[in-house]
């Protein structure tokens, strides 16, 4: 029960990647709205260490508040790389579930916006259609019959990252960690029509890449209060550091249903390497692996 928990409620900790959308845009006056609920699981989560997290949490307030004796040599920098790892690790790709309602616009003949909020976090992203039918007897500059789409977007998200999950909050705030992240998406989607223009669903697939644009760090004076000498004597330098994060993935999903209502689901799977993440001076933290992303959802046109 305690992991179900902690799952559910780090969903506003990702990054908006899910991909909900076929080869064809939105028509031309047309309205598409929708609900969807996604999962984000990671190969490499630090889950396992929530146990021990606590009581070093607990540990970590005390000294600070000079409850408990004061950190001090390899030891006290030991339980502070520890702690400092398992934040750094969450924020940059945590397990959890996430909600969120969509709506999108046909803004030209091919060509729609999107605008969707996602646990938390507002994403705006357009679309380009480059094959297929258009309506009206208008066609891409790609044609392969009428029952192939493709199409092309670019999405923005940008969040800064407040831990939901009790015990790493009281890290966080303990640290002062902040930690903010922009993502640019480019989706390149491919779908099968079931029937004329999606009248009875597509079949989708695509490949995406992923820009994420992180900057984090932590406060000085706070770190400081948990040692016995100055972070200087301590040999402890504390992180302030921006990357660059890119990230690949390919992605399957089905649309079915009649006319104005559709089920709609969605696996998206994707790789990446955060690179190397400096603790303190103490020791280098990385994190590089697949995130497999779920999704499920409804979604109506009018």
């Amino acid at each position: 029960m305690k992991y179900l928990i902690l799952f559910v409620v780090l969903a506003g900790c990702t990054a908006p990647r899910a991909n909900l959308e076929t080869g064809r845009v939105t028509p031309r006056g047309k309205f598409v709205v929708g609900a969807d609920m996604r999962g984000n699981i990671p190969t490499k989560t630090v889950s396992t260490l929530y146990d021990s997290l606590s009581e070093g949490v607990d540990e970590a307030t005390a000294a600070a508040t000079g409850n408990a004796p004061k950190w001090t040599g390899d030891e006290g920098k030991e339980k502070l790389a520890k702690l400092v790892d398992t934040l750094v690790m969450f924020s940059l790709d945590p397990v959890g579930w996430g909600f969120d309602i969509r709506a999108r616009y046909g803004v030209y003949d091919g060509f729609d916006i999107g605008l969707r909020y996602d646990s938390g976090v507002i994403v705006g992203d357009a679309r380009f259609q480059f094959m297929g039918p258009l309506g009206g007897g208008k066609s891409a500059l790609l044609n392969r019959g009428n029952r192939w789409f493709g199409s092309v977007g670019v999405q923005y998200s940008s969040q800064d990252y407040k831990v939901p999950l009790p015990v790493l909050e009281k890290l966080q705030d303990l640290l002062g960690y902040e930690f903010v992240r922009k993502d640019i998406v480019v989706p390149l989607a491919f779908s099968y029509s079931f029937g004329p223009n999606e009248k009875y669903g597509a079949l989708g697939f695509g490949l995406v890449y992923n820009l994420g644009m992180i900057k984090y760090g932590f406060k000085e004076e706070l770190v400081s209060q948990l040692f016995e000498n100055t972070l200087e004597e301590e040999g402890i330098t504390v992180p302030q550091d921006e990357k660059n994060i890119h990230a690949y993935g390919t992605f399957i999903n089905l649309k079915v249903g009649f006319k104005w209502v559709y089920a709609v689901a969605s696996l998206s799977i994707y790789y990446q390497d955060y690179g190397k993440y400096d603790i303190f001076g103490i020791k280098t933290t990385s994190l590089a692996g697949l995130t497999i992303i779920p999704t499920f959802g409804v979604m109506g046109t009018f």
